[in-house]
């Protein structure tokens, strides 16, 4: 969802995103605005998405799968029969668009586990990911980046 306007502007001190969606986003920069604008200043736009380096590799191939500079669109056919178009958006996108929407970047982290493991203090433990990438290459699961809404933002 990129379509906010009913919700205005400096509304809110923490916005998240994650999950998986960030794929679905044909425009990142308008997505990444809206959060921003919605934000208080020096509000908090946290977003934990799948690592982009993860649509790659496999567990079967030891080489990429596509080229990691590609962003799509790319179409695909779901085993129910549904038409979906997906974009990969780089490590670079993700950081410079959320400088260029008007955020200080805060942290820049990257995890193998469960998204309960990118949490500080997380009690929540991975099971079965080190099995599961083990006879594949060991790349970043997921990516997670902070900022903060800058204060001088839209004064």
């Amino acid at each position: 969802m990129t379509d906010l306007k009913g919700v205005p502007d400096e509304t809110f001190h923490l916005v998240h995103t994650g999950g998986g969606v960030g794929c679905w986003i044909s425009d990142l920069h308008k997505y990444y605005a809206e959060a921003a604008r919605i934000l208080k200043r020096e509000g908090l736009f946290i977003v934990n998405e799948f690592h982009p380096f993860g649509v790659l590799f496999s567990n079967e191939e030891p080489w990429p799968l596509q080229d990691y500079s590609n962003r799509g669109p790319f179409t695909y056919t779901s085993n129910e029969g549904f038409q979906g178009t997906e974009h990969h958006w780089t490590v670079a996108d993700r950081i410079q668009t959320l400088l260029d929407v008007g955020c200080d970047l805060v942290r820049v982290e990257e995890h193998d586990g469960t998204p309960a493991d990118c949490e500080p203090n997380s009690s929540e433990q991975s099971l079965g990911n080190e099995q599961e990438q083990a006879d594949g290459p060991r790349v970043p699961r997921y990516l997670l980046t902070i900022a903060r809404k800058s204060a001088d933002r839209g004064k």
